[in-house]
């Protein structure tokens, strides 16, 4: 019996080296290496930070080559065209993501609206699009913000006159989260709330644990002992966020008033119905990652490079300084930066979309699978082949950017619309196309007023001298973030 066992095993080896190494296409593109490996492809040469392999594989191969990642034969573009031809042009063929075992049990089986199937994904935009809609966020979201700077602003005035240091990534995530709950669910919790750690716990564990790559995940013979394991026994990170959700959906129902919703999750609510619950759970969890996440990490990332580099903090400092200097109706801004200063700082938004080059926070974002056979760039994907864009390579190609991994906010203030183009075209922090973040705006306006709130009053310094820079080695997840550091607080 042994004997038969070990027999089939290796000549489903053998069969699965042979399958990895055949072309199913005379056009495809080209691999990344001559020889993939039978059950793991080319997984364990990705290392811990893929991100940045993948870009040296693209220096080698090109802007779009394949490699195996485990059984999923996938394609990488770099190309900001080649991007939008599968991301935009050509997102019929690609609307799903792959059947892995996390990211079914993740979504629900596909239900949200990140990785939903098409079907699911249309219904779900479209209800997010009309609840944005009706609730206007460019007109309700401003108050909050403001307010919720001024309770950031509070504590880190706090930790400078307790003498200590400033933890960034747990107050940037404390910030984040506040405004998300505030905006999406009106909630709010203090800063030094227990339920408020256990939630950043949580969201934390969301984007560390599942990570592309896991060999459980691409595996095929592994793949259906992983989802019972996982789905069953283990359970997953975004369970307990669920659990959060449904606590706010009943205290939602108590006093719904379908005349005046209070809020996008009572308007969700509203529209969704009561046949789905699940729907409304799913929902509220995506709203809540996507608006968190990506501006909390962008977020470190600023004040990270703006301590590395102090000049470029004066000069930022400096502008906010004079903003505020020249406004002649001051009266509503209680010595603060808000969204009406944005048009006149574009020093400061050329460094935070600098850093957002330099450190996209979702590198890879979701891969998707083409449901048919397809031309990208003069190349074949063929169905069944996963796909995924490498926003690191995008953002340090040579041909979009002189000097690519050096760190030049200058490089965003050119007087030549041209050169503007050709840079924006190549600039995708948040991905290209219908399923692009849905909170990018407004994780741009709570980033533009807390960082600048910070660095008007106050400069960052590293806690172990001017001569002594933060370590800007990033760490790999679902989204790229940096490790924790803190920082010395000077008031301004």
């Amino acid at each position: 019996m042994f004997l038969q066992i070990l027999l089939i095993f290796i000549l489903y080896i053998v069969v699965n080296f042979i399958q990895k190494n055949r072309k199913s296409s005379s056009n495809e593109p080209p691999s990344a290496f001559s020889i993939e490996w039978p059950l793991v492809g080319s997984l364990f040469r990705l290392g811990i930070r893929p991100h940045q392999t993948l870009t040296k594989w693209a220096e080698k191969s090109g802007p779009i080559f394949k490699f195996y990642m485990g059984d999923y034969k996938t394609v990488c573009v770099s190309d900001p065209q080649m991007i939008r031809e599968i991301w935009h042009i050509n997102m019929d063929n690609f609307h799903d993501v792959p059947a892995i075992p996390t990211m079914r049990v993740v979504s629900g089986d596909f239900s949200n609206i990140a990785m939903a199937r098409e079907y699911r994904w249309r219904r779900n935009r479209n209800l997010c699009a009309n609840t944005f809609s009706k609730m206007n966020l460019k007109t309700t979201s401003p108050p909050v913000l403001n307010n919720q700077c001024k309770l950031l602003m509070k504590y880190i005035d706090k930790i400078y006159e307790s003498g200590s240091l400033f933890k960034v990534q747990e107050f940037m995530k404390r910030y984040s989260v506040n405004i998300i709950l505030e905006v999406v669910f009106s909630s709010k919790m203090d800063y030094e709330d227990k339920r408020l750690d256990k939630l950043i716990q949580l969201t934390n564990q969301n984007f560390v644990n599942n990570q592309t790559g896991n060999i459980m995940d691409v595996v095929s013979i592994l793949q259906p002992f992983y989802y019972i394991w996982i789905k069953y026994i283990t359970g997953v990170p975004v369970d307990g966020l669920k659990a959060y959700m449904n606590e706010l959906l009943q205290e939602h129902k108590k006093d719904l008033n379908p005349e005046k919703p209070r809020d996008l999750y009572d308007q969700i609510i509203l529209d969704y119905g009561d046949e789905d619950v699940e729907g409304i759970l799913r929902l509220g969890v995506d709203l809540y990652l996507t608006g968190v996440e990506a501006g909390a990490v962008a977020m470190e990332w600023v004040l990270l490079y703006v301590t590395n580099y102090p000049e470029i903090q004066q000069k930022v400092y400096e502008e906010l300084k004079k903003v505020l200097a020249d406004d002649v109706d001051d009266s509503d801004n209680n010595g603060m930066i808000n969204l009406k200063h944005r048009i006149n700082c574009p020093y400061t938004l050329a460094v935070i979309k600098e850093v957002m080059r330099v450190a996209p926070a979702a590198v890879f974002g979701l891969p998707r699978i083409a449901k048919e056979d397809v031309e990208i760039g003069g190349y074949t994907v063929t169905k069944g082949t996963q796909v995924m864009m490498n926003l690191h390579s995008t953002h340090h190609d040579k041909r979009f950017y002189e000097d690519p991994y050096v760190f030049d906010p200058n490089r965003w203030l050119f007087e030549d619309d041209n050169n503007r183009k050709a840079n924006n075209m190549a600039f995708l922090p948040y991905g290209v196309g219908p399923r692009s973040c849905i909170g990018q705006h407004l994780s741009n306006d709570f980033m533009f007023i807390g960082i600048s709130n910070i660095l008007l009053n106050y400069n960052l310094t590293s806690p172990n001298g001017q001569n002594h820079l933060i370590d800007d080695t990033p760490i790999f997840g679902l989204t790229v973030r940096s490790k924790p550091f803190s920082v010395k607080l000077e008031k301004r």
